[in-house]
Order: structure tokens, then sequence, then C-alpha cells
């Protein structure tokens, strides 16, 4: 599943150390206009699966436990993107949750060396 699947959770998973439930978004995609209406639309399904409580149904392990949104991405934001994902974090943040975004661990796909 990737960004483009908006209705689909990704990733879903407790960290064994914070207790922390964890929903991944896998984003592959190129940065372009495009692409921030459609994650946008991913991270909005992604709050109401867990605002909705369909998280408990579809992951009992995630009731009491925060909840953290990562955003893994093959490509670099670009300054739009930059500006829209510092926009996320704080709207995430003032709603109780946890928001981190970067690089796959082989880094990113438009990084030169």
């Amino acid at each position: 599943m990737t960004v483009e699947q908006a209705k689909a959770v990704d990733a879903i998973a407790t960290d064994s150390t914070t207790g922390r439930v964890h929903l991944t978004i896998a984003d592959h995609l190129e940065w372009n206009s495009d692409h921030l209406v459609q994650l946008q639309e991913k991270l909005n399904s992604y709050l109401a699966f867990v605002e909705s409580g369909e998280i408990h149904t579809a992951y009992p392990a995630a009731r009491d436990r925060a909840v953290a949104i990562d955003l893994v991405l093959k490509y670099r934001p670009n300054a739009e993107a930059d500006a829209f994902l510092a926009q996320v974090r704080s709207i995430l943040e003032g709603a109780g949750f946890t928001f981190h975004y970067g690089p796959l661990q082989s880094g990113y796909a438009n990084d030169n060396g």
C-alpha cells in the first residue's frame, strides 16, 4: 500500500520501548501539487481511522495508547512540501498525535552522494 491508496493504512505497529502505536505512510512519489493533495487525503484518512475508533477494531492493541503518524519518504521534500509538512506537524501535535517524517533507511533517492 502507498500514499496513492488514500483509504488504506499502509502499516501499523506498536513500539515495544515507548508503547506508542505507529501508523506509517509509505510515500514513493516525487513532489508536485498533485502529490500534496494525495498526501493530505491520506493523512485525513488516517485521522478518521483513529478518531472514529476504527483503529481499535482493526488493531485492538492500540486501545489506551498514544498514536504517532510516520511518513516515510522516497524523495526529499521541496520547499512547498516542507511548508506543508510543518503545518501538518503543528496540526497533528495540537490534536495530541506525534508526527515524524523522513527518508527511507537508504536515504532520499534524489540526494547526491
